[in-house]
């Protein structure tokens, strides 16, 4: 028995499941949460912006202390020629370029030469490496550095690009679902109705209370309405699909959802928040979308390397002073400013600057460039905006049409059953009355999904989908 037990246990772990989870109701709110945490483009965008904190890390490394150590002998035919040992370390600064260097010496031997000698207790140095003209305000070090940062923001801004395009494509996919869930659910209450009328009219024609035609017009009825439906389910069966291609569990691992879980309803779409409302009418917030902004820290990217380039036009001119000190002796003895320092200069630079001044020249068409791209696209997105605005404004006009149409219609509709049972009216009469009450009630449905995807695809357009919805 015991083992038995074991072995089902076994089974049971090693049974396959779903790796990705189920839900067991599917708002809004929920699928936001999950495309923005678990789809793999919006994993994706976030291991972007880690590999660009990353270079600001390794940018930093340029400024790591460096420590390190040589050693020299030369020994031939019994005679110590020379041995030679210097060991240090070297600190970089961010501030005016320079460098601090502290370190050892110990220098001995026969034929050692004589400037390289120390005291016999070994001799220490402290001292700076400080550029008088290229690099001092800006070099190579720091120019990465600034680099790195502006390449961490442009990834932080590419994933907000991401993220705005992964909820407008999901969020209507899911508004579609709902969409076509309620045409289906009144399609099933219209052919359930049918299904009930056109038993009722068979009876009264076998009873001789109606002609043989109204069965015909109500079959016929009966099967325009189940063709609509099975079109439907067809269409219902898309946009289930596309809602699963949207859903991803824990590890970015394909969820598997029913297709009755309970999902929002139109009037509960975050879009129709009050502030949210108010928000869609202004233009302001275009100077912080995405592809403004990416411009914007382009212009600065380039603007940085120009900076570099003109940097590099000047002659390089290193100054480097060391204090000396004999370490055998004692710290009161040791006169740094008078006799024991060493100092030189380095004066470097090409006769033409051709390559800086090309880079220089370059750098400019770039961000001339750069300002004409930007000026164009804010232009784009401000027209762009302003059209799904106005698309938006009149879907909601649209929709307070339809929805008169639609109470209209549907008490049409229900004035003409009741006459129809009372003998006042035709099948015909009912069926024209409730063909109009589904295209109004379809109408109706469909132009509520268009005003809620308009709303979302005009924060898209202003480049706040993401800030706000999430």
């Amino acid at each position: 028995m015991s083992r038995a037990i074991v072995l089902s246990c076994l089974i049971f772990c090693f049974l396959p499941r779903e790796s990705g989870g189920q839900v067991s109701e599917l708002f809004e709110r929920d699928f936001i949460q999950l495309l923005v945490n678990n789809h793999p483009v919006s994993l994706q965008a976030s291991l972007e912006m880690e590999a660009g904190r990353q270079e600001i890390v390794a940018a930093k490394g340029a400024f790591d202390p460096m420590i390190g150590g040589t050693a020299y002998r030369k020994l031939f035919k019994g005679t110590d020629y020379y041995t030679k040992y210097d060991a240090g370390i070297r600190q970089p600064l961010n501030m005016l370029g320079m460098d601090i260097e502290a370190g050892f010496e110990l220098n001995r031997g026969t034929f050692l030469n004589p400037e390289q000698s120390t005291p016999v207790s070994g001799l220490g140095y402290l001292g700076l490496r400080l550029p008088l003209l290229q690099g001092l305000t800006i070099d190579r070090r720091r120019t990465d550095l600034q680099l790195s940062r502006l390449y961490s923001e442009q990834t932080q801004i590419k994933n907000l690009d991401v993220l705005n395009k992964l909820l407008l494509d999901g969020l209507g996919a899911y508004w579609n679902w709902v969409r076509t869930r309620q045409r289906v659910e009144v399609l099933e209450e219209v052919l359930n109705n049918n299904q009930i009328v056109f038993e009722g009219i068979k009876v009264a024609y076998l009873q001789g209370d109606l002609p043989a035609i109204d069965t015909v017009e109500a079959f016929q009825q009966l099967q325009r309405i189940s063709l609509q439906y099975n079109s439907e389910l067809i269409q219902l069966q898309t946009t289930y699909n596309q809602i699963k291609a949207n859903l991803y569990g824990r590890d970015a691992q394909p969820m598997a959802i029913n297709k009755e879980i309970p999902v929002s309803v139109f009037e509960e779409a975050a879009v129709f928040q009050p502030k949210l409302i108010q928000l869609l009418g202004q233009d302001s917030v275009l100077n912080t979308h995405p592809n403004i902004t990416f411009l914007k820290n382009e212009s600065e990217r380039l603007s940085t390397l120009l900076r570099w380039e003109r940097e590099r036009m000047k002659p390089r001119l290193d100054l480097q002073y060391n204090f000396l000190a004999d370490t055998g002796g004692s710290p009161l003895e040791q006169t740094f400013f008078n006799d024991n320092y060493q100092a030189g200069v380095t004066l470097q630079f090409p006769l033409l600057f051709r390559n800086a001044r090309a880079k220089t020249e370059q750098l400019k068409i770039y961000s001339r460039q750069n300002n004409l791209e930007l000026i164009d696209e804010y232009n784009i997105l401000v027209n762009t905006a302003e059209a799904t605005r106005f698309r938006l404004e009149n879907t909601r006009i649209q929709v307070g049409i339809a929805a008169s149409i639609t109470s209209d219609a549907k008490r049409l509709y229900d004035a003409e059953l009741t006459r129809f049972r009372l003998g006042e009216s035709s099948v015909f009469l009912v069926n024209t009355r409730e063909l109009q009450y589904l295209q109004a009630q379809n109408s109706l449905i469909d132009l509520s999904t268009e005003e809620i995807l308009q709303a979302y695809r005009l924060l898209f357009d202003m480049g706040i989908l993401y800030t706000i919805v999430n």
